[in-house]
């Protein structure tokens, strides 16, 4: 059944019940001999609709069941059977024996019971048969007669709500109904008129605001410091500064009418290729640098920002992308570099001196005792010194690439296990206990072993450096489908968020627990660390809180 006959099936329940019973009752009249109580009509329930017992009507008594439709379970089985013409004997509403049939109206979802007293109705069968006929017959027409009228009469305003339907979904709210109606479809009518006026008010706030808005985000990225992009999830550009323009070659006219993707403005291969792996991957922010020729320079600038995924319910809207031109700090940082690796290579001969000499003067008993103790401490900060040279010229050589990566399979659980048992004494001198947590076989990685092993060492030893006696450090590695994960995790005194922020630069060193200052450090371990498993393609993180421990990690790929 369609949505029209449904709600004519409606619209004729609605109609005046004693108007409808009086014209049923005419019929009834004119078909049996002035019996006006012969046709009544029962709804798609079998409850009793339209009688000339107006009181009987009233009590919408159920005939599910009962009577002539005993042994129907359904409303439904009555209204798709076909009954017409049969007639069955029962006992009626009134107690009285009857003969009667009936006729299914699905349209109307309606049923017109044809009855007759069981006394009249066999004094001749074949006048009953007649009648039952013409009563047919005339509920045939009836419900024709309706459905015309019907059909008719619901046919222009329902035409008219589909339209309004449409204009709904197309966001128009401008168009109004006419209420100049006196039926049931007025009230409908101005409650539409009502909504689409509420809606279009609220729609042109939105849209003045949602413009007002766009103004001044549009100012402040032009008028920002830092380049700034700005693409929808479709991958268009929405805004973009005059910065970014710049360094990118990007057209200065607004891109956010233009129906092309980023792909066909940017020119600039590693941008492209950046922003590409920002749309597929599923971090929130993703770190980015850029080395950019302009046009008319001799030196490349260099650039350094971040591209944030910005998510909604869980889906993404867009992408922004902010970049800051870090030439004069990447070069300032390169000239330290070079000024501190030329006085590091300085030093080495002549605490490679001090180291000998104090070493000699350790080891010869002739000499005073006091003396001695004095080349003791000479010795021992001359190979502090030395040592802290060493790191840097290592660090300083693996990011100007003069340190060869080695390419070679081994299985890092292996490399794990011996360089935590080699160095076990260091734990076991503050009590500390370690917690290995290794597969007993991994998958073979490439890389070079000797680097991280270093690596793991200064994970281990500035766990055990940096946690109080009796304690836990637990060393653990996880394998994923891309990648192998190594944590080191202790119970130590913690980093502050503001530390964390430079925790892998070179000769910083997280001091925000007194306890940490008195413990000796060169500030170059995780510098170094970071490095390496950087040049490995890997990432490096840590996760603390202020005295509450730290666990340190690391990822290498397969």
């Amino acid at each position: 059944m369609d949505d029209r006959q449904k709600f004519a099936g409606y619209l004729l329940t609605q109609l005046e019940h004693r108007a409808l019973a009086s014209w049923i009752g005419e019929i009834s009249a004119q078909t049996f001999s002035g019996a006006r109580d012969r046709i009544y009509l029962l709804d798609a329930h079998l409850r009793l609709f339209a009688h000339t017992d107006t009181v009987l009507a009233a009590q919408h008594l159920s005939l599910l069941g009962k009577g002539l439709f005993e042994g129907f379970q359904q409303p439904e089985d009555v209204l798709r059977a076909k009954a017409v013409g049969v007639s069955r004997e029962y006992i009626g509403v009134h107690g009285e024996a009857m003969l009667g049939t009936w006729l299914a109206v699905p349209s109307l979802q309606v049923v017109i019971v044809v009855e007759e007293p069981q006394r009249i109705a066999y004094f001749s069968v074949h006048e009953m048969q007649r009648r039952v006929l013409y009563g047919s017959l005339a509920g045939i027409v009836l419900s024709i007669g309706v459905s015309v009228f019907l059909a008719h009469w619901l046919n222009t305003p329902i035409k008219q709500l589909v339209s309004a339907a449409q204009r709904f979904i197309d966001q128009d709210f401008s168009f109004r109904l006419p209420i100049q109606r006196q039926d049931e479809f007025a009230p409908v009518f101005r409650a539409y008129n009502d909504a689409a006026e509420t809606l279009e008010r609220y729609q042109k706030i939105n849209i003045d605001r949602i413009i007002a808005e766009r103004n001044k985000l549009d100012a402040a990225l032009r008028q920002a410091s830092d380049g700034m992009i700005v693409l929808d999830a479709s991958r268009h550009v929405i805004l973009v500064n005059h910065l970014f323009a710049q360094w990118f070659s990007l057209p200065e006219q607004d891109l956010s009418a233009s129906p092309e993707p980023f792909e066909h403005y940017l020119t600039h291969e590693s941008l492209r290729h950046h922003i590409e792996s920002v749309y597929a991957c599923s971090n929130t922010v993703v770190p980015a640098e850029f080395r950019v020729q302009m046009v008319g320079e001799v030196r490349e600038i260099v650039l350094r920002g971040a591209f944030v995924r910005v998510l909604h319910a869980g889906e993404l809207v867009a992408v922004l992308g902010a970049l800051r031109n870090v030439t004069k700090e990447v070069e300032i940082d390169r000239m330290k570099t070079e000024l501190v690796s030329l006085v590091a290579h300085e030093l080495r001969s002549p605490l490679a001196t001090i180291s000998g000499f104090s070493s000699f003067i350790v080891e010869n008993p002739a000499l005073p005792s006091d003396t001695r103790e004095i080349a003791t401490i000479i010795y021992k900060e001359s190979e502090r010194l030395g040592n802290i040279v060493t790191k840097f010229l290592d660090l300083n050589r693996i990011e100007s690439g003069r340190t060869e990566i080695q390419r070679i399979a081994f299985k890092l659980h292996d490399v794990i296990r011996t360089v935590v048992e080699i160095n076990r004494p260091l734990a076991d001198a503050k009590h500390i206990r370690v917690e290995l947590a290794l597969p007993s076989a991994s998958t073979t990685i490439a890389g070079d072993p000797e680097l991280i092993g270093q690596v793991v060492l200064n994970l281990f030893s500035n766990a055990v450096k940096y946690s109080p006696p009796n304690t836990t450090v637990r060393i653990q590695m996880l394998e994923h489908q891309h990648e192998m994960e190594v944590s080191v995790q202790d119970e130590g005194y913690g980093i502050s968020a503001s530390a964390k922020e430079k925790l892998f630069s070179k000769f910083f060193r997280a001091v925000d627990d007194e306890r940490v200052r008195s413990v000796t450090g060169t500030g170059l371990g995780l510098a170094f660390v970071k490095e390496v498993v950087e040049k490995h393609g890997g990432k490096v993180g840590v996760e603390s809180e202020l005295y509450k421990g730290s666990r340190f990690w690391f990822t290498l790929p397969k």
